[in-house]
């Protein structure tokens, strides 16, 4: 299995509500995953904003993502897209010019997706998946 393919199996095993430090953050955590798993950094999860996102005919999501390092647009599939939706409508972000994920910086995206990586493999991801 790839580590595309084991953090999309992750973010399926994330329980929507799971709830931390009082916070429901699980569809948070899912969002991230798909994300990671469609080649974004962590930078470039952190910086994305609402007005990023277009919506396509077919339901999937385009991102546009413009870094330093790179311009890109990123169609993601129907069920990434369908996980990114359901946490852009949850906190109504969805053409805003606010970052997606508020207060987590680069740092803390990677803690994301450490943390359900850890607790399923038990071991630290390969040397580089944590970009």
């Amino acid at each position: 299995m790839t580590n595309r393919e084991h953090l999309r199996e992750l973010a399926r095993k994330i329980d929507a509500g799971k709830v931390r430090a009082g916070v429901v953050v699980g569809r948070r955590d899912r969002a991230v995953l798909v994300l990671y798993a469609a080649r974004l950094s962590s930078p470039e999860i952190a910086a994305l904003r609402g007005t990023d996102l277009a919506l396509e005919g077919d339901g999937r999501v385009r991102i546009r993502v413009q870094t330093a390092e790179r311009v890109a647009s990123i169609l993601l599939d129907a069920e990434a897209s369908a996980e990114l939706l359901a946490w852009i409508e949850e906190w109504r972000l969805w053409g805003v010019e606010r970052c997606l994920f508020n207060g987590t910086g680069p740092e803390g995206i990677r803690q994301i997706v450490f943390r359900y990586w850890r607790k399923d493999r038990l071991a630290q991801p390969p040397k580089g998946a944590l970009r």
